[in-house]
């Protein structure tokens, strides 16, 4: 009774681990974006924003069992654990920034800690393509008819974008 015991344990164990391991996507290469699959605004807010400042160039990404690291074409680098625990990086302005990193099935689901609101970055394989998802809280400027005599007001708005890269 105890044998069968411990089997059905090592079993569950197995299945589960096999399950976590199946979830997961190796993201590994150097992408770019596919202007073809990705909106033309989008690509716009891309090559603006620049996945960090750091120009719509290519970017790449390495993993392991534990992490993923993306380096964007400027040179930053953003390591983040795969395991849900804190991650520390530096953001656009040479910030700390603090983000976490979780599975939900097959899309790796990125959430940075900002002074306006939480920043979710979405990585997923679209058959052979790298397609991220990004909803990321910003600072932006907004014209009052008094504005030089009021100083400068600030509003908030979401830059919502949904980027597709292909591998080189």
């Amino acid at each position: 009774m105890r044998r069968a015991g411990m089997m059905i344990s090592a079993a569950a164990i197995v299945l589960f681990g096999c399950g976590a391991l199946a979830q997961s996507k190796d993201f590994s290469g150097t992408w770019t974006i596919d202007a073809n699959k990705t909106a033309l605004e989008d690509r716009k807010t891309e090559a603006e924003v620049g996945r960090g400042n750091n120009g719509p160039g290519p970017m790449t990404i390495t993993m392991d069992a534990r992490t993923m690291t993306v380096t964007y074409s400027g040179g930053m680098t953003a390591t983040y654990h795969l395991d849900g625990s804190k991650s520390r990086n530096k953001g656009v302005q040479g910030t700390e920034v603090v983000s976490t990193a979780k599975w939900h099935g097959t899309t790796l689901v990125v959430t940075t800690k900002l002074e306006l609101g939480d920043a979710v970055v979405k990585y997923s394989m679209d058959d052979a393509n790298l397609r991220i998802e990004s909803i990321i809280p910003f600072r932006r400027f907004v014209e009052t008819p008094n504005t030089p005599a009021q100083g400068a007001r600030f509003g908030t708005s979401v830059t919502d974008k949904t980027v597709v890269y292909t591998k080189r």
